[in-house]
């Protein structure tokens, strides 16, 4: 049913052929019975080239149903009664309908104030805001491709998908009220006016506003005031009072604090990543075992005490820990994680990202501050080139106020961005840039130069997603994908580095 194209669905149907083979007579009854004949009615590969608004079941209706019924209590009422209490209902879904409808229409959601929203506030449904949304969320994710948008949102719901929505981004502009279909911004419950049928939309304009200007001659000085400040928000919705309310706070009796957390009064800042690890680890090499003890109580081993009481021994058992370099290890990507020779482990102030690549290219760690300067001139004598590598000229901005960091320690937004950082790590010293993530490894290739006669790599890891380590692999070690907007973006006279990688000649 969620098999998203037909490949996967074809690819289910064998899974279930296999996983079912012992049960033969089940499994033709669901395909003869429901697979062949009603496919194209329930499963996604083809339920999603229909626009249905995300009306794909009856629970609608069977709701309504259960609601009326209860409503009626049961059968024995008179029609009168029967019609008095299904009378009621209506007039709640009525009310229901047309609040969501003013709600869509009065009230500015803090989280819909981008500029991308501009021109839909007070027309499109929240519901659809809700959705555009979550697709505006998917352009800003680091690893978004154009290319892999399915469009279900423009085909299924009729609103702007991820490659609509990544123009406007790019080109700064709001989004359009057209590019939303009529059934979001149908936000009143009037009869809809069909193209086919010929109305003089002029002519009844003039009547609507002449019944407004009589409604308001009738008026006192307050009322016109207040009837005044209605149509200015029906022509401006931005400069209405209306506001999203404030969630609610409990006043009452002393708020309530875990008993195991920290003393909420406690001035005390809490340990920083590094410390954690220092205290969790300590330092060690990889041959190096470290021991713990656990301290566990037993009525075997029976002591006095200064009362000439018998009291448990506690008996000390030992055990081992995994050391630094190997939990690492494990919390690299499990294909190369055989491949690894060698893990170097970097200061964590924030600055691990740089100082990893300090490593790396034979500088020390402690030069990350040549890696950031070095990556800040990359970036800023090839403005024109990042900005269409990174999608968004305001992108380019951010990157360079994120490398400008030379303190001590650095905060979140100063940390090494990927895949951002990786282009410009590859370019800036001229070698193909490996980094090994549990989620997606790629690897980085320069840009604007040519491959010299010894190409070399150089390779990093994302461990507990919020540490960079060096890492040494061996050979024979798989390949990760190259990243793909270089295949879009790079030079000409970058052409050699793709065939020399894929060819395994780069050390």
């Amino acid at each position: 049913m969620l098999a998203d194209c037909e490949k996967e669905f074809e690819d289910a149907i064998r899974v279930l052929h296999s996983d079912f083979a012992k049960f033969p007579k089940p499994v033709k009854y669901v395909m003869s019975q429901w697979i062949d004949p009603y496919k194209e009615r329930f499963v996604k590969a083809w339920t999603n080239q229909i626009m249905h608004y995300g009306n794909t079941t009856t629970n609608r209706v069977e709701s309504h149903h259960s609601a009326l019924k209860r409503m009626l209590g049961n059968s024995l009422g008179s029609f009168q009664t029967c019609w008095v209490k299904c009378h009621g209902l209506f007039e709640a879904c009525h009310t229901a309908i047309k609040a969501s409808f003013s709600k869509s229409v009065n009230v500015a959601k803090h989280k819909f104030t981008s500029n991308l929203y501009n021109n839909l506030q007070g027309v499109v449904s929240h519901v659809a805001l809700e959705k555009l949304f979550d697709e505006i969320k998917k352009v800003k994710h680091p690893f978004f491709d154009s290319r892999d948008c399915d469009h279900v949102l423009r085909k299924v719901y009729g609103l702007p998908c991820a490659h609509e929505v990544e123009e406007y981004a790019y080109a700064d502009k709001p989004i359009p009220v057209s590019a939303v279909d009529a059934f979001w911004r149908k936000l009143d419950l009037e009869p809809v006016v069909r193209d086919d049928v010929n109305v003089d939309i002029d002519n009844r304009f003039e009547d609507a506003v002449g019944d407004m200007a009589q409604v308001y001659k009738s008026y006192d000085q307050e009322q016109r005031l207040l009837f005044l400040r209605k149509m200015r928000e029906l022509a401006h919705p931005g400069t209405t009072n209306l506001v999203e309310p404030k969630p609610r706070i409990n006043t009452r009796g002393r708020p309530k604090t875990s008993k195991k957390g920290p003393d909420p009064s406690s001035t005390k800042r809490d340990p920083s990543l590094f410390e954690y690890q220092e205290s969790m680890v300590g330092s060690c090499s990889v041959d190096e075992e470290v021991m713990m003890y656990d301290v566990s109580e037993t009525l075997s081993s029976p002591m006095f005490s200064k009362k000439g009481k018998l009291q448990k021994q506690p008996i000390f058992r030992r055990r081992t820990r995994p050391t630094q370099s190997t939990s690492f290890i494990q919390a690299m990507a499990i294909q190369f994680q055989q491949y690894v020779v060698d893990v170097k482990n970097v200061m964590g102030d924030g600055h691990c990202g740089f100082r990893t690549v300090a490593s790396l290219m034979g500088f020390g760690e402690d030069d990350w501050p040549r890696v950031r300067q070095d990556l800040m001139n990359e970036l800023g004598h090839n403005i024109p080139l990042y900005e269409d590598v990174f999608r968004m000229k305001e992108r380019v901005q951010e990157i360079l106020e994120a490398l400008n960091c030379f303190t001590k320690t650095a905060g979140l937004d100063n940390w090494f961005l990927l895949p951002y950082m990786g282009y410009l790590v590859a370019s800036a010293y001229n070698v193909a840039f490996i980094v090994l993530d549990p989620r997606l490894s790629l690897t980085f290739l320069p840009l604007r130069k040519v491959v010299p006669e010894q190409p070399r790599s150089i390779c990093m890891a994302l461990v507990n997603d919020n540490h960079f380590v060096h890492v040494s692999l061996g050979a024979g070690h798989p390949l990760p994908p190259v990243d793909t907007s270089w295949l879009t973006y790079h030079r000409e006279i970058a052409n050699g580095w793709l065939t020399t990688y894929e060819a395994g000649q780069i050390n």
